[in-house]
């Protein structure tokens, strides 16, 4: 309830808004149907909404975090007008991801970058530390004014693979984003609210497009830097084709390898200066780091990597409902996680 009054980020509504979303939905469907843009299948399964409702809110404890743990509130899509549209524009942006040079996907694909790191820029200087980045509650605090248009320069560039124009998409974006109610319901009364900024958590489009909007970060903090990069190691006539190990970035998590540790505050300046006062930035540095589950250190002039896990461990009971194959694929999955993350044999 603290959350969903907090004004600057959720508007109290008067009533259940369910019917005038779904209004709305519909009406988009209608014309872009009109106009040959969508077929008759992707309308039927738009204007499946009926008996939809507002989003339940859900409380994500942040348990890994010192208590008393925070809490961020996700809006559940299902079941909500505006969840077939929020899946029609998510397949419509999802490829552009592909696009995002500083955007990694997983652990394997920084563990890429890592060995590429240590390939091309080998013996790194020791003076060299490591900076992990962490952006302060992203989604509620992404500008839509910058995040639509972002959307539109890169389909622009990389068209719908589903052969949707782009005005259509952006429309479509801008009603899941503008329309996304839920309810909070005790025991005697029902809270209905609607996110006036940013992007619920929740939602099949929120993380690609929370991706695309922090792509155009990612490019302003690598051409703006007022301290040299990694990229900065080789020729100058060679530095464009390395810029993209100069910064990695999974969704709210950034990730460089500063020159010098007499860099961090500049260039920690720099990130606040990205997009203020709405993205925030926590920074840590140091000769050793940790960063997605890797755990990074320097040694002999390289990176070593070794598995990281945060203190609050999960444990999956054998009386749980999973399948046998889960538990029988436990070792082999483990086993395989840790020879891919760990550098050192031993």
């Amino acid at each position: 309830m603290q959350e969903l009054h907090d004004p600057h980020h959720y508007d109290i509504l008067p009533s259940d808004p369910t019917e005038s979303v779904i209004s709305t939905v519909k009406a988009w469907s209608n014309k872009w149907t009109l106009k040959g843009e969508i077929n008759e299948d992707i309308r039927v399964y738009i204007e499946n909404i009926g008996d939809s409702h507002p989003g339940k809110c859900k409380p994500l404890v942040k348990t890994h975090k010192q208590k008393p743990f925070p809490i961020r509130l996700l809006l559940s899509g299902c079941g909500t007008p505006i969840q077939p549209l929020s899946k029609f524009v998510q397949l419509n942006i999802r490829h552009l991801t592909e696009h995002l040079p500083f955007q990694i996907l997983d652990t394997k694909e920084f563990l890429r970058k890592i060995d590429e790191i240590n390939n091309t820029f080998s013996p790194l200087p020791d003076s060299v530390c490591f900076a992990t980045c962490d952006v302060v509650a992203l989604y509620p605090n992404v500008n839509n004014d910058m995040g639509l248009p972002a959307v539109a320069s890169l389909l622009r560039e990389h068209p719908s693979q589903l052969g949707i124009r782009t005005d259509c998409v952006l429309e479509a974006l801008d009603i899941a984003l503008t329309n996304n109610t839920c309810v909070y319901s005790d025991e005697t009364t029902s809270t209905y609210a609607r996110p006036n900024r940013g992007t619920a958590m929740g939602p099949s489009h929120a993380c690609d497009y929370v991706d695309i909007f922090m792509s155009e970060l990612d490019k302003k903090l690598v051409s703006t830097c007022p301290v040299p990069l990694l990229s900065s190691l080789v020729p100058h006539h060679l530095q464009e084709q390395y810029r993209y190990l100069d910064w990695s970035r999974f969704r709210d998590d950034g990730f460089a390898l500063l020159l010098d540790s007499e860099h961090i505050q500049p260039f920690t300046e720099c990130l606040q200066s990205l997009h203020p006062p709405n993205i925030k930035w926590t920074v840590s540095h140091g000769k050793s780091a940790t960063y997605l589950d890797v755990s990074l250190s320097l040694r002999d002039g390289k990176i070593t990597t070794d598995v990281f896990s945060k203190h609050n461990h999960s444990y999956l009971p054998p009386s749980s409902c999973h399948s046998p194959a889960v538990f029988k694929g436990f070792a082999q999955g483990i086993g395989t996680r840790l020879r891919m993350i760990c550098s050192q044999d031993d």
